[in-house]
């Protein structure tokens, strides 16, 4: 049984499902199964834990930091409802060393009735610091005097908001996998050339995944099983690999033009730039199709590897294409290529809405007609008048930024060129490429300049007057403010631009707030950038079209409301507009859902671009390696990628010596093999 995608109709609850007869299933709960992709027991079986949780050491409130992941053993003092813009529940609660607070929004009520003061709680939550510390929703068990306090190692799931609605919670996702095991028949993914004869069966594997006895055992074996998962999506991209090499173009390395580009530099490369430089030149040599995985924080010198990795091409009388998601990073782009470019008489053309007729029939002509060239643009090169004479090298800038089709669709105006996907935070799918090797990755490293780490905190709804509070003292203060909201317009989903400048106003005064958004033109939008640069305005309430190209050095404060309605990707770009200048960076993420809490503050506690990726990877899956979908699915789930790359080698060249021939496989093995080739969808995967 397939089951049906979220939004779709599902089959009626009378309707016989391979999980009737699960204990614990009933028909509520079926349908939210149904609708997270969950239709069989393997399905149940194989939906995986991404995470463990040690719930055996209870901590003194003394011992915890901000951060942590705590179990606790309190007694409470005050409980109270109180009521405002949202209702919550705020309970003191003590233990011998020190104070805590425990809050409460969804369901504030109905926990309100089962508390009372004096009461004893063992109680777990991530600890947060905000004019104290406090756990907001915290699990708890009333324990009686005198009772021992006893955890367990416990299983964390990824819950959809269905599984949610329907009270399917982790420890209901355990004991319904823990059942579907005795109804379902476990069989080895691996060959047994590759798996080894002292692996530990896939069966007890995945009854120690969802019924853990220490967590290192259970965190290594949720490895190789989401490993496993991988397995047949990495013998296709072997296979297809195979079938691709050697048809690349092959470039020889710059003698001429990155020699005297580089000497024209007013400053050294450093060690890591230099590295990807060469990375890319030996791609470019090698007679293979190229693709490579550019990694950098904003302003780490991303944009000048990449014009020097484009010499070969440049050089040999090819053309390369340089992809940027908006107009203003797209000129800065122009400014530079044209800049190191020109006086070696290489033209950067321009490609963007709103160019006059004359200079983009010129620019065209140009580039279809003529020798070793730049194109630059936004989504106006995926136009098909758009046509290259010999596309050589394409640069996807901020890649998270654009979608699988429109990346293929440029890749399509070449005959296999060379690719470069650049980004602050790659997407989990060019992650799990690069981890199976099929995307080589280069890392730009080094904090740019003088700038120091932003401090990033998760403002519970609670504690929002005190930020508003310190803002307004730092505002007067001379600092400036982004304040960031998901829509232009009001709406029930999220902040919009005209209720945050509202309530800004009221704050620091109508003339101190300006706003700006992508409805606005591009003379608006410069303008209102102007009025923060210079001082006009204290606080500018924006959408994401400051995620890139803006730059405000002075600018060290950010409020990001609703949160929860941004990828993590495009989190990491915005935090990137503050501290430019030097000065201490401060974001404020401010959620509207709390569930969403914990994915936040493992956000706000690192800025690497990859570790951001790996959690977003981990959240929302890898995607379809094979398609055109960047999230979702089952790859991903569970484990940490850096935690992977070891293992997947290891298999990826056992695959490569099953190809050849080298490594026998028994007849179903083999059938399995060529049921997993055949169903080849890499194209995309490859080129996307």
């Amino acid at each position: 049984m397939t089951a049906p995608k979220t939004g779709q109709k599902t089959t009626s609850p009378v309707a016989k499902s391979l999980l009737d007869g699960i204990p614990g299933v009933t028909p509520r709960k079926r349908k939210a199964l149904e609708e997270a992709g969950i239709a069989t027991p393997l399905d149940l079986v194989q939906y995986l834990p991404r995470r463990y949780v040690d719930r055996t050491q209870v901590k003194r409130i003394s011992e915890v930091r901000d951060g942590d992941d705590a179990l606790l053993d309190v007694r409470l003092g005050s409980v109270n409802l109180a009521f405002g813009r949202r209702e919550r529940l705020v309970v003191q609660a003590r233990d011998a060393t020190g104070s805590i607070e425990l809050l409460w929004f969804g369901g504030a009520r109905w926990i309100a009735k089962r508390l009372t003061a004096g009461m004893r709680l063992l109680v777990f939550g991530n600890i947060t610091r905000f004019r104290g510390l406090q756990i907001v929703h915290p699990e708890y068990e009333i324990l009686a005097d005198g009772e021992e306090a006893k955890g367990s190692i416990f299983p964390v799931y990824p819950l959809s908001q269905g599984l949610r609605d329907a009270k399917i919670e982790h420890r209901a996702l355990q004991q319904l996998a823990i059942a579907a095991m005795a109804r379902t028949k476990i069989d080895e993914t691996l060959p047994d050339c590759i798996r080894g004869a002292s692996t530990t069966p896939r069966n007890e594997r995945l009854i120690r995944i969802h019924k853990p006895e220490s967590i290192a055992q259970s965190q290594t074996f949720l490895l190789h099983e989401q490993a496993s998962m991988w397995f047949p999506t990495l013998v296709r991209l072997r296979r297809r690999r195979q079938d691709l090499v050697g048809r690349g173009r092959v470039f020889a390395a710059s003698t001429k033009l990155r020699p005297a580009v580089e000497s024209a530099l007013p400053f050294s490369l450093h060690d890591s730039q230099r590295a990807a430089v060469d990375l890319l030149e030996r791609k470019l040599g090698s007679g293979d199709q190229g693709h490579l995985l550019l990694q950098g924080d904003v302003g780490s010198g991303k944009t000048l590897v990449c014009l020097l990795g484009a010499c070969p091409v440049l050089e040999a009388g090819a053309q390369a294409a340089i992809l940027a998601p908006t107009e203003v990073l797209a000129r800065q782009h122009l400014e530079t290529f044209r800049k190191w470019l020109a006086p070696h008489d290489i033209p950067v053309l321009y490609f963007a809405a709103g160019q006059s007729r004359e200079e983009r029939v010129r620019a065209l002509d140009r580039l279809a007609h003529g020798r070793a060239a730049v194109a630059v643009g936004t989504h106006a090169l995926f136009s098909d008048d758009v046509v290259f004479r010999d596309l050589a090298l394409v640069v996807f800038d901020e890649q998270h930024r654009f979608g699988v089709g429109q990346r293929q669709k440029l890749v399509a105006k070449g005959t296999y060129p060379h690719v470069v996907a650049a980004s602050a935070t790659p997407i989990p799918r060019s992650l799990l490429l690069g981890a199976h090797g099929d995307m080589e990755i280069a890392e730009v490293r080094g904090r740019p300049g003088n700038r120091k780490p932003v401090n990033s905190r998760v403002v519970a709804p609670g504690k929002v007057p005190d930020m508003l509070a310190w803002l307004r003292k730092e505002l007067h203060a001379g600092q400036k403010l982004f304040w960031v909201v998901p829509r232009v317009d009001e709406s029930e989903e999220g902040a919009s631009v005209a209720t945050a400048a509202e309530r800004l106003r009221k704050l620091l005064g109508e003339e101190h707030v300006g706003i700006l958004h992508g409805r606005m033109d591009g003379p608006e939008q410069n303008q209102a950038i102007d009025d923060l640069r210079q001082g006009n305005v204290k606080a500018l309430v924006c959408t994401t079209v400051v995620e890139v190209g803006v730059d405000v050095p002075d600018c060290d404060l950010m409020v990001i409301e609703h949160p929860e309605f941004f990828g993590l990707a495009q989190l990491h770009q915005l935090r990137g507009r503050v501290g430019r200048g030097g000065g201490q960076g401060w974001c404020f993420l401010v959620p509207g859902d709390e569930e969403k809490m914990e994915r936040l503050q493992r956000f706000a506690r690192t800025e690497d671009g990859f570790e951001i990726a790996e959690i977003d990877m981990e959240e929302r899956g890898a995607g379809d390696l094979e398609g055109s979908v960047q999230s979702g699915g089952s790859l991903g789930r569970a484990g940490l990628l850096q935690e992977h790359v070891g293992i997947l080698e290891r298999w990826r060249d056992g695959v490569d010596r099953i190809l050849s021939g080298e490594l026998p496989l028994t007849a179903s093995e083999k059938e399995r093999f060529e049921s997993w080739i055949s169903d080849d969808k890499l194209g995309e995967a490859l080129t996307g």
